[in-house]
């Protein structure tokens, strides 16, 4: 499960509004809630451990060579073969796919999640380029939202009703896109991506990424 949550926008406005985003999906992370503050990115996450439930394998996750803080809700099908990929000699911390997904960011860069197979939705931070990375998977499993506020702000969350209360804190007004609801009800609660039923609301489109 995990829940992924993040902020950009003014250094310091970030954290409390990341914190409380995380703390409304506590339900699908009980096993630790944690944040990584770069300058005016925060990332955030809770994680249900599965794959490695060492304390060393949380999340927000640094890479090897601190370039990249990552944010992961999912789960790699190829997790072996990648990780043999990137080759023998590296000294791998924990058996967590995050660590992985930040290694192989490291190694081949952010069109190395091309090569990604499973259910995910990822948040990257490039401490050296002060980029925000965002994508999801191929089929479009798991879900990652994301919206620009009046104030500037960028905000994702991976659940709809996460984001909807961080635009609220943020003061953004939130309106219904009434040709979305029409669409909605056509095609028995499906949206074309990236529209959501609220205007100011996006959704990363299965298998697509976003940066800023």
């Amino acid at each position: 499960m995990c829940g992924i949550a993040g902020f950009l926008g003014n250094e310091g406005e970030g954290l409390p509004v990341v914190l409380e985003a995380l703390h409304k999906m506590i339900h699908r992370g009980p096993d630790n809630l944690e944040t990584k503050e770069d300058g005016e990115a925060v990332l955030g996450a809770v994680r249900l451990s599965i794959r490695d439930r060492r304390e060393k394998a949380h999340q927000p996750f640094v890479s090897f060579t601190g370039r990249w803080i990552i944010t992961f809700n999912g789960e790699l099908n190829n997790h072996d073969s990648l990780r043999t990929m990137l080759g023998e000699d590296y000294s791998w911390r924990t058996e967590s796919d995050t660590e992985t997904i930040a290694t192989a960011l490291d190694a081949k860069g952010w069109s190395v999640l091309t090569k990604l197979q499973g259910m995910f939705a990822i948040a990257a931070w490039d401490t050296l380029t002060k980029t925000l990375y965002l994508t999801r998977d191929f089929p479009g499993i798991k879900p990652l939202y994301w919206a620009e506020t009046k104030a500037g702000s960028f905000i994702y969350a991976s659940e709809f009703q996460t984001i909807s209360g961080m635009l609220r804190n943020l003061k953004d007004p939130l309106t219904i896109s009434s040709h979305k609801v029409v669409e909605y009800m056509m095609y028995r609660d499906t949206l074309l991506e990236p529209e959501t039923l609220i205007n100011s609301i996006k959704k990363i489109s299965p298998g697509g990424d976003y940066c800023i």
